[in-house]
């Protein structure tokens, strides 16, 4: 087992001191959100995980409690048998450095603009330790060209760049560490159908040649379908559904999942 996610809450904002009242996943209180509520599943080595749900559904917070962006309230995350929130600073950012990849919706969060794209990947490999320079160029170039970016581009900076080409940046520095664990947050998003149709088909290819886990986060079923084999649903924090993603497309059994697979037919 790669990941364990057991029973993690997150409650933003609030009165640390309200007995809360949650109305949908907003304490009718304090106006505390509820983000994560008693989350939990689990993940191999190799797999694909889908989590899919409507904005404000919590699904990109559950991703960054895993990239250890956010500390949840309670619960744990185990990262091939050892509580991540349990560790010091440090070897947190050991794992997270050295054993996973983030890509997030927004490119502006996972580059740095004032860098070459070229500068983006060979940060990630300076550091995990790569410190020779000819090794650290060819390593660069090879990741931006499997992201299908050409040579006379990567001393360009980011923002002159489309989205689209800033989320294949995004990748080529996620599995910059080789992996065991990638994290896509919404990586199609605000991106025309044929865009979409690329960074899919490269996400596809990841998978085929790197056999590492990944967790992708959409309100697109779609996407999940082409992506994922399993598929956990949420909704105002809460896991609905879960299950294959075949079984949850083809006899969904929550309102709320029927409703999501009704709007992709």
């Amino acid at each position: 087992m790669l990941l364990e996610v057991k029973e993690v809450t997150k409650i933003f904002g609030g009165d640390n001191h309200c007995k809360h009242e949650f109305e949908g996943n907003r304490c009718i209180k304090c106006g505390a959100i509820l983000a994560m509520d008693n989350i939990s599943f689990d993940l191999d080595y190799g797999e694909t995980l889908g989590i899919v749900g409507e904005s404000g559904s919590g699904k990109s917070t559950l991703l960054r409690t895993i990239y250890m962006d956010v500390e949840p309230d309670a619960g744990e995350v185990k990262f091939d048998g050892i509580d991540i929130f349990k560790l010091d600073s440090k070897r947190r950012r050991d794992i997270r450095v050295r054993r996973m990849g983030m890509v997030y919706q927004t490119p502006r969060e996972g580059l740095y603009y004032n860098v070459s794209v070229s500068g983006n990947v060979a940060e990630r490999l300076i550091d995990i330790g790569w410190r020779n320079f000819k090794q650290i160029k060819e390593r660069t170039v090879d990741l931006l060209n499997k992201v299908r970016i050409n040579n006379n581009r990567i001393k360009d900076y980011p923002n002159s760049f489309s989205i689209g080409m800033q989320q294949r940046v995004q990748i080529a520095k996620a599995i910059a560490n080789n992996p065991d664990l990638l994290l896509l947050d919404e990586p199609t998003a605000s991106l025309d159908a044929t865009v979409q149709a690329e960074i899919l088909d490269l996400i596809k290819q990841i998978q085929r040649e790197m056999d590492l886990a990944i967790i992708i986060v959409s309100h697109d079923l779609r996407v999940i379908r082409l992506l994922a084999e399993r598929v956990i649903v949420v909704k105002n924090g809460k896991i609905v559904e879960s299950g294959l993603t075949d079984q949850i497309l083809e006899d969904p059994q929550h309102e709320y999942t029927q409703k999501l697979v009704s709007s992709i037919l």
